[in-house]
């Protein structure tokens, strides 16, 4: 409070010290700030550099003159992670095939139940109807052994 304005009425160096102050306390206050400070970054002072988000234009369309100032963060994406991408939809395709044909092989295997089931009762009572006969066939060689 020594340089602060108030206190010394029309000292322009106490004037002066109190805004380096000032701006000091204002860079050390703010954690991004004093990164940028410490890095040597923000050389110029606060209120240089401050503008206040009440003047901040926000643009809404791309300039005309071809370049835009916006990061293009797709292309960016597409030249680090691009083979990753490449290689996941890769694997993704190939179990998506892989789990259609198990998928038509299920389907397959249910259309062929009935029929094999249909199969083995028609063995069944191909067998039954030997077994029958063989006893009939038996029977008569039995009584006309008999007689």
């Amino acid at each position: 409070m020594i340089y602060h304005p108030d206190k010394n009425d029309g000292s322009e160096e106490a004037a002066e010290k109190f805004r380096s102050i000032t701006e000091a306390y204002d860079i050390l206050s703010n954690a991004s700030r004093k990164k940028l400070y410490d890095k040597g970054l923000q050389n110029s002072p606060v209120s240089d550099t401050f503008r206040p988000r009440g003047n901040i234009k926000k643009r809404t369309t791309v300039p005309q003159h071809g370049k835009t100032p916006y990061y293009d963060f797709d292309s960016w994406t597409k030249a680090h992670y691009g083979k990753t991408f490449r290689k996941v939809q890769f694997e993704k395709e190939a179990f998506d095939s892989l789990e259609k044909s198990h998928r038509t092989a299920k389907e397959d295997l249910q259309k062929e139940i009935p029929l094999a089931v249909m199969l083995l009762i028609f063995v069944m009572i191909a067998c039954l109807m030997e077994s029958v006969y063989e006893k009939q066939l038996d029977s008569s060689k039995n009584s006309s052994k008999e007689r």
